[in-house]
């Protein structure tokens, strides 16, 4: 029985002088264990405070199995015998080396360089071993440590208020002031509404007061601009507002401004320009339903002011917020509901069902050559429909969509006289452009 052999740190206070020769009477055991096994001889090592009744445990299962056992804190451990691989690449990889003396050499600097293994390095070291010790029994729960609880000085002095760091205006908010500034100066509501669209495609998130600030610019502008009597000025102020909210992520305030900008539009161009920024609006919070009905209010509204080009494009934003929503069925319905109008814009119906047709088909569970059959037929009926009101270009666009289609379903022949038909429809051209155009689209599908 040894006090106090194994580690200083594990014991209670300074080890004794005598730690060296009980070293050695643990080794010598070792050494007679293995030279003659049939002697049992078992050592313990316990601290110099332990009592001698706790010795007695070792004569008792199962501390009895063990021919090596050592006290610490509550708890016998036994020696294991462990794979000390990465302590050998530990010391390979930070060799202790002499202190270099002061020289005066120009270089001060010491680098500590690493050595790269293309192999493993641990098996240069697989056959270093060390002794450890495993914990076997425990007697009792370690001692808890006592801290002081008198040494909090931090309630005697007020606590310092967090104040956030000002953060410096960028290059590009900057700019804005300058060329803003400029702007108000010449009452200018052009001049406010250019300053905020430059400065909204430059900003980041993070600056929220130049953002803000661009906001009110544009309601300034916008004031300007009524009093003027220019409409379309004014709507150009509340695009540039809502874009200057989108990018600050104030998406509420942005769909409210875009709103207000759709009630004061009057002409059905407005309207219309009004309704793409609502329904984006709408997409941006995530609200797909709402981005619907906002497209199918402002399209009836539309309808009442009779610009069939506008109403057409109207149609159109309806359709794509389905789509968006992935509801291609009530697109369809949307789309014949078009188809009933008559004119310009039952042929804009044909090529929005055949987009729909193409989504369709585009799904998992749909035959994608039938509905390239039914897109191919309902680009035709747009393409006749188209020259039957003299509408040249459109009509050359549903011919070169109905082309595409007939390709996807491999129907090379009818896509190639099709080609041809592009082609001749520059001979009867109004205008030499317009001639070139065909000819080069008919030129395109052909090859």
């Amino acid at each position: 029985v040894t006090r106090g052999c194994f580690g200083r740190e594990l014991d209670y206070g300074p080890g004794p002088a005598r730690n060296d020769i009980q070293s050695t009477i643990w080794h010598m055991a070792r050494d007679m264990r293995s030279e003659m096994p049939q002697i049992l001889i078992t050592c313990i090592d316990v601290p110099l405070n332990l009592g001698s009744d706790m010795l007695d445990a070792c004569l008792k299962p199962p501390l009895n199995e063990y021919q090596e056992l050592m006290y610490h804190e509550g708890t016998w451990y036994a020696p294991v015998v462990l794979n000390a691989a990465p302590l050998g690449k530990f010391e390979r990889e930070n060799k202790r080396l002499p202190m270099k003396t002061q020289s005066n050499s120009k270089s001060t600097v010491v680098l500590n360089r690493k050595r790269f293994d293309w192999n493993d390095p641990t098996r240069l070291f697989s056959n270093l071993w060390c002794i450890s010790w495993k914990a076997v029994l425990e007697v009792r729960p370690l001692p808890e440590v006592l801290r002081r609880k008198d040494l909090d000085f931090t309630g005697i002095r007020e606590q310092p208020q967090t104040q956030p760091v000002p953060s410096q205006p960028s290059a590009a908010e900057s700019t804005f002031r300058k060329v803003l500034a400029q702007a108000k100066d010449a009452s200018s509501p052009d001049g406010i509404v250019a300053s905020v669209k430059a400065y909204v495609a430059r900003a980041s998130a993070k600056e929220a007061d130049g953002l803000r600030e661009a906001a009110r610019a544009c309601d300034e502008a916008m004031k300007l601009f009524t009093a003027q009597s220019q409409p379309q000025g004014a709507l150009e102020a509340t695009a540039a507002k809502v874009s200057a909210l989108t990018a600050m992520g104030s998406f509420d305030e942005a769909l409210t401004a875009a709103r207000r900008g759709m009630e004061a539009a009057e002409t059905a161009k407005n309207k219309l320009e009004s309704l793409k920024v609502v329904c984006g609006c709408h997409r941006a919070l995530g609200e797909l339903v709402g981005a619907v009905e906002a497209a199918d209010a402002g399209r009836k509204e539309i309808a009442q002011l009779g610009d069939e080009d506008d109403l057409c494009e109207a149609w159109q934003i309806l359709v794509e917020a389905h789509i968006a929503r992935g509801d291609t069925e009530e697109a369809i319905v949307a789309v014949k509901e078009a188809m009933q109008a008559g004119g310009k814009v039952e042929a804009c119906g044909n090529v929005l069902l055949a987009e729909v047709l193409k989504v369709k088909g585009s799904t998992a569970t749909a035959d994608p050559k039938s509905a390239a059959k039914e897109a191919f037929a309902a680009q035709k009926r747009a393409s006749d429909l188209y020259g039957s009101l003299g509408c040249l270009r459109e009509q050359r666009e549903a011919l070169v969509a109905a082309t595409h289609a007939l390709l996807s379903c491999e129907e090379f022949a009818d896509a190639l006289a099709l080609a041809k038909e592009i082609k001749e429809m520059g001979i009867g051209a109004p205008s030499p452009e317009e001639k070139c155009t065909c000819e080069a689209s008919g030129l395109e599908m052909m090859a």
